[in-house]
């Protein structure tokens, strides 16, 4: 087995498994321990490869674990590889066994031999056309078939592979400049503005319908747009759709040495345009299911249209549960499922698994799970007959209870955004359940205690929920829970955007999965304001390539609003940017007492970054404290280039500066007495030797002697590569404009 979070790890790991002759079974850290300890025991796993949180989630694991992370542990190990002639395998050994919904309420395991993953992967790639000089971007789970396809696909046609690090795709993307294909199910996709990530070429979305809408708005982009088709049990991929505008959306036709067959109930084939069931064969059909061989012969049957001496015919079949028909034009049209199956965010869930789970819940008669449209996309409901009569003071309690307890046994994709009580089941005149008679979510989705928002903070998340959960805005409770009103993880993406425009804080992701009511946004939010008020150095952009980290040093009691046209011009770079914050800007906060103790400061925070190297841009007495912040970092083996903008050092020697009369201004009192002590600071400061490289831009009005200042730099400087640039403007316009443009583009020329 393989326990792992999307990482480098995880490649290595799955090369690792095949290198050695086995066949992985992919276990996602995140599932329940319940779901993951019937996995193992059913797949007989003796050895589990882990790194990240795949660690934690095997705690009570007795077998094997191999860390991944430790490398160290290997060293002594042969880097030889094995010859594939001494390992025996063929191409009908098996490659990978992943779990998948169970009607039983188990999952099942299917078994994927190699043939048919290689089928999969050799038509697809030219499908999908993609080159040496591809980038192909994964960003789905190991438990999903689809992330091994993308990393296979990527590994045997010679592209590059990226990983998503984060939930935040749309960022990543619009930073990533060699990103050329993405693959997503169109729910997550809907989360991406195409305009921002212009240099993908190629989409390709899979697991759930995807709307012509969508489509249209990528290939009005001009980039190639196509619609997978395929269940596990047939290799992932069997049809591919190359989207064109005014087409109605399909699933197109079969991958090589697959047949398609659509077939009706009597297992009659059926004329072209009417809807019957798809049932798949050839080369990427699986073995089956893992120790399931009553449901391996009631899903894979015997093809009754099996002709030996045609090359692509199956002798056997897999029942897809899907209805379709043929388009005049050959290609297949998805209509939906001749079962209770559902696809929900490219999870494929069988309902009845949900319903088992519920049903062995204390206190639970029986449960009913449908898929209703909540909150704009596709959610699972589940109704609820409790075993005896609930008040409806403890209604509450009661389903928040059943919630906790169905989401210890499945996955989050798998538990109902809705749970609602029902005290006897609507019939339909035969006797069965009546679907259409059930209550509607909505109000009873509020059911709990209301309590209106009070603060303006408050009021404003209350409008955010509403716009994403598409409820009235006056029905929702600050105790309300995001997940019971029908919130999902991928909502949870837009919510953070939301929060973040409108409050211009950093949110993680995973503290916002820890504060699901609107009280404990609140309390986030002021905490996330207080963190960034205490930070010394604020991030303005961090570019996924970048190995250079721009920091920004304003001058005498000034803010990044300073470097406002530098920092525009700079964030199109492969570059971070940072701004330093002075102490003393905000009232009631006391600045640092000296220039070593800023710098002290300032380099503990910067030794925290990732970048190779720093590039320290210091304005006025800005450059005073990029030049020791630079001393330094180099005493410890940092790499650091300085820039300093209009500084000049013990200036009283070259001319009589006329500082700003700060006390006839209308600063706030703690401004003025912040500009005097840094002036003051300033004013008293002899620069040291430095020996790294340095570039002085002077402003072309400055009232200095430049001659006489320039021989002072030389004395001054004589140790150390420096070079110096003089450009028009005065000691503030300088930055603005084109002398702005001027600054970043030599910042950018020391990358």
């Amino acid at each position: 087995g393989i326990c792992v979070e999307r990482s480098l790890e995880m490649v290595i790991g799955i090369l690792g498994i095949l290198k050695a002759g086995g066949a992985y079974v992919p276990l996602d850290p995140s599932y329940p321990q319940e779901r993951l300890s019937y996995m193992i025991e059913d797949a007989a796993l003796d050895v589990i490869l882990t790194q990240g949180e795949g660690v934690q989630a095997l705690a009570g694991y007795s077998g094997n674990l191999v860390a991944l992370e430790a490398g160290h542990e290997y060293e002594d190990y042969s880097k030889v590889g094995l010859a594939k002639s001494q390992l025996g395998l063929t191409s009908s050994h098996l490659a990978y066994v992943i779990y998948t919904s169970g009607s039983t309420g188990q999952p099942k395991g299917v078994m994927i031999e190699h043939s048919g993953v290689m089928n999969t992967i050799s038509h697809n790639a030219r499908a999908f056309e993609l080159q040496t000089s591809s980038t192909f971007y994964q960003s789905t789970s190991i438990g999903f078939d689809a992330a091994t396809w993308v990393v296979w696909l990527s590994l045997s046609s010679g592209s590059a592979l990226r990983l998503a690090s984060s939930f935040d795709f749309e960022s990543e993307l619009s930073n990533y400049s060699d990103v050329t294909h993405i693959m997503m199910t169109p729910s997550m996709l809907e989360l991406i503005d195409e305009r921002k990530v212009d240099r993908v070429t190629h989409v390709i979305v899979g697991g759930e319908q995807c709307s012509h809408g969508l489509i249209e708005r990528w290939i009005g982009r001009n980039v190639q747009f196509y619609n997978a088709y395929g269940p596990t049990e047939v290799s992932i991929c069997s049809s591919v759709w190359k989207a064109r505008a005014s087409e109605v959306t399909s699933i197109g036709q079969a991958v090589d040495n697959t047949q398609f067959l659509v077939l009706s109930k009597d297992s009659e084939l059926v004329p072209k345009g009417i809807i019957g069931e798809l049932y798949l064969g050839g080369e990427g059909l699986a073995r089956g299911y893992l120790n399931r061989p009553t449901l391996t012969a009631e899903r894979f049957i015997d093809n009754p249209y099996f002709d030996a001496a045609m090359p692509h015919s199956s002798s056997r079949l897999y029942r897809t549960g899907d209805l379709v028909r043929y388009l005049p034009d050959g290609n297949l049209e998805f209509i939906g499922r001749a079962d209770d199956q559902v696809k929900i965010r490219g999870f494929r869930i069988e309902l009845g698994e949900i319903e088992a789970q519920l049903t062995e819940l204390a206190g639970v008669e029986s449960a009913l799970v449908v898929v209703k449209e909540l909150a704009g996309s596709q959610q699972l409901v589940g109704y609820i007959k409790p075993k005896k009569t609930i008040g409806e003071a403890e209604q509450v309690a009661f389903m928040r209870e059943v919630k906790a307890d169905v989401s210890a046994v499945l996955p989050d994709h798998m538990v109902p955004s809705v749970l609602l009580e029902v005290s006897n089941w609507p019939l339909t005149p035969n006797g069965k359940i009546d679907k259409k008679a059930l209550p509607i979510p909505g109000d009873d989705v509020l059911n709990s205690e209301y309590i209106a928002p009070n603060t303006e903070v408050e009021h404003t998340l209350v409008r955010i929920w509403s716009k994403l959960l598409k409820l009235e805005a006056d029905t929702i409770s600050v105790t309300a829970n995001f997940f019971e009103l029908g919130g999902h993880s991928l909502l949870i993406i837009k919510l953070v955007s939301e929060i973040e425009l409108n409050y211009e804080v950093h949110i993680d992701i995973a503290q916002l999965f820890k504060a699901m009511s609107i009280q404990a946004q609140l309390k986030l939010i002021a905490k996330c304001k207080q963190n960034k008020e205490r930070e010394l150095i604020r991030t303005i952009h961090n570019h996924a390539e970048a190995d250079s980290h721009v920091i920004l040093i304003p001058g005498i009691a000034s803010t990044e609003r300073d470097f406002e046209d530098v920092m525009n011009y700079l964030l199109d770079q492969k570059l971070n940017v940072s701004v330093v914050h002075h102490l003393g800007l905000r009232n009631n906060e006391e600045p640092f007492s000296s220039i070593e103790v800023a710098v002290k400061a300032y380099a503990e925070e910067l030794q925290l970054q990732q970048c190779k190297e720093l590039i320290l841009v210091g304005h006025s007495y800005g450059g005073v404290l990029a030049l020791e912040l630079a001393n330094h970092l180099h005493s410890l083996d940092i790499s650091v280039k300085t820039v300093m903008l209009d500084t000049y050092f013990e200036q009283h020697k070259f001319s009589r500066v006329k500082l700003l009369d700060i006390q006839k201004s209308d600063f706030p009192e703690h401004l003025k007495n912040l500009y005097l002590y840094q002036a003051s600071l300033f004013r008293n400061y002899i620069p040291i030797v430095y020996e790294g490289a340095l570039t002085m831009i002077f402003a072309g009005d400055s009232s200095m002697n430049s001659n006489t200042y320039h021989e002072y730099l030389e004395h001054t400087f004589k140790a150390s590569t420096w070079k110096s640039y003089s450009i028009g403007g005065d000691h503030f316009s300088m930055l603005r404009g084109s002398g702005g443009r001027f600054i970043s583009k030599c910042i950018s020329s020391m990358t």
